[in-house]
């Protein structure tokens, strides 16, 4: 009897498909063995027409037989594939859905906005040896994906608020997108646009919460961390208003050029970063990557 087992997630989202594939035993746990990731204008294009197309499932299955390669090279012996915001909310999902199944005989299972933020936040969990304590002295989890953001506050190790905010990175720069973005006036368009509309949101649920803790959760944060110059798990507000001022008046491309970034991640360092400064008491000390 194997005393592992080979496991495989794809994870379809907004700007990449991402495959992680992992041994899992009884003795060392969980170990990754290999990352691949391929990027897609899924997300762009469903946030401005609300469908896919067929070329982009075209390229979604084109990935998966790469993928259904890979796996086959490491022995997988089982898998799942998730699609998140992007697919959900398209028109056409449910076809799509049965097109890819048919192609590649990979089935993708569309999950809610709850159980994708409950991955997340376990995500977090087991990679952070002070995930418990972190809760129970209070904290504020700011989730910015291309789609939405969420927003939950824990006191006391409990679950005081979570709110879904249907605004994120990729989706408020496709809304502004007309607008020349390699210009100042794009970003002082888009911090009034992110704050305009998260302010409402703000009246309701998040009134004042004392926390400890600030956690940022995005594709983004190693990109972030990258402009601020640091591979810590913890920047502090000073570090992410100097990301902000480094960029704010930057084009997407100077950005890629300069610290390397690829240019699909560059568009969203600035609305994520606006995101977080939005919700972000200014007080609040410390942000726990």
């Amino acid at each position: 009897m194997p005393r592992y087992k080979v496991f495989a997630a794809i994870d379809l989202g907004s700007t990449e498909i991402t495959m992680k594939i992992a041994q899992i035993s009884k003795k060392e746990g969980i170990t990754v063995l290999d990352t691949v990731k391929y990027d897609i204008f899924l997300g762009k294009e469903v946030y401005r027409t609300g469908k896919i197309s067929y070329n982009i499932v075209e390229k979604i299955c084109c990935c998966f037989e790469e993928y259904l390669r890979i796996m086959k090279e490491y022995g997988v012996d089982e898998y799942v594939c998730y699609a998140t915001t992007a697919v959900r909310e398209a028109s056409n999902s449910e076809y799509i859905i049965d097109q890819i199944n048919i192609r590649t005989g990979i089935k993708v299972n569309i999950i809610s906005n709850e159980e994708e933020r409950f991955l997340h936040n376990k995500a977090l969990a087991l990679k952070s040896d002070y995930f418990d304590d972190i809760i129970d002295a209070g904290a504020v989890i700011v989730d910015v994906a291309s789609g939405s953001v969420q927003v939950s506050f824990y006191d006391k190790a409990e679950l005081k608020f979570s709110q879904n905010i249907p605004m994120g990175s990729l989706r408020v720069f496709e809304l502004l997108s007309d607008i020349n973005n390699t210009t100042a006036a794009f970003s002082d368009m888009l911090k009034d646009f992110i704050k305009s509309n998260i302010k409402k949101y703000k009246r309701v649920f998040f009134k004042n919460p004392s926390y400890k803790y600030f956690v940022a959760i995005s594709n983004q944060i190693k990109y972030i961390k990258k402009i601020c110059g640091t591979s810590n798990d913890n920047i502090t507000v000073n570090d992410l208003d100097m990301v902000y001022e480094k960029i704010e008046n930057m084009g997407v491309q100077y950005i890629e050029d300069k610290y390397e970034i690829p240019y699909d991640s560059a568009q969203l360092i600035l609305p994520t970063v606006l995101f977080y400064k939005t919700f972000l008491d200014s007080e609040n000390d410390k942000i726990i990557i």
